[in-house]
């Protein structure tokens, strides 16, 4: 049998190696990523979902689009762009909140640690390269919410995490707070999320 292609199984601590071959996998563990439907599946491409927060005083929208991601191919992200503001600068969102989707949720259990990460990225409105400096970015809803701190996003792809101890279980799907933008017309993108239970993130697979 020819060993020049194929999957090859290394006995080393049960990691899998997968051979250069198969342009989907890469050396090393394989990604055991939580978040259902991570590819915003179901979301129709461009639709626009607007919203607004009183409290803030702001106006923003929201949709996925297929994009050129982090390593070059496309890849269908999701956009948040604040719209208007007569008070603070700030939007939010999520994937769930757009028709159609499919369900985001991973069923995460009381007493363990998650990893969640993404790559992201800001388009400013005005062409700058200016970094976002004070943005939660992760944060987990659903049978409990939790918060990451504050982020830094540049204009280029970012690859973002936080670690969450859980101590509720259920269900849970990720939400976006971009706060303190520089001007209307920003624009916060997300892309490839995952929610592992381990203590660090490891790369997106489709």
């Amino acid at each position: 049998m020819s060993t020049s292609g194929g999957p090859k199984i290394i006995s080393d601590n049960l990691v899998l190696c997968l051979d250069a071959h198969d342009a989907k996998s890469y050396a090393g563990e394989p990604t055991t990523n939580l978040s259902a439907n991570s590819d915003y599946s179901g979301a129709t491409l461009d639709s626009v979902n607007s919203s607004s927060n009183g409290g803030w005083g702001s106006t923003f929208d929201r949709w996925v689009s297929l994009i050129e991601g982090p390593a070059g191919k496309k890849v269908r992200a999701f956009h948040l762009n604040l719209t208007g503001t007569t008070g603070s600068a700030h939007a939010e969102g999520a994937p769930y909140e757009l028709s159609g989707i499919d369900s985001q949720y991973g069923s995460l259990t009381s007493g363990n640690s998650y990893r969640a990460s993404a790559w992201a990225k800001v388009i400013r409105a005005d062409g700058s390269s200016t970094a976002q400096t004070s943005s939660n970015l992760l944060y987990l809803t659903g049978t409990a919410s939790l918060g990451s701190s504050n982020m830094t996003v540049g204009t280029e792809w970012t690859k973002i995490s936080a670690s969450f101890s859980i101590s509720s279980t259920g269900n849970y799907r990720l939400r976006h707070y971009f706060y303190d933008c520089i001007s209307v017309g920003d624009t916060l993108i997300i892309t490839e999320p995952q929610i592992e239970s381990k203590g660090y993130s490891t790369p997106y697979v489709y």
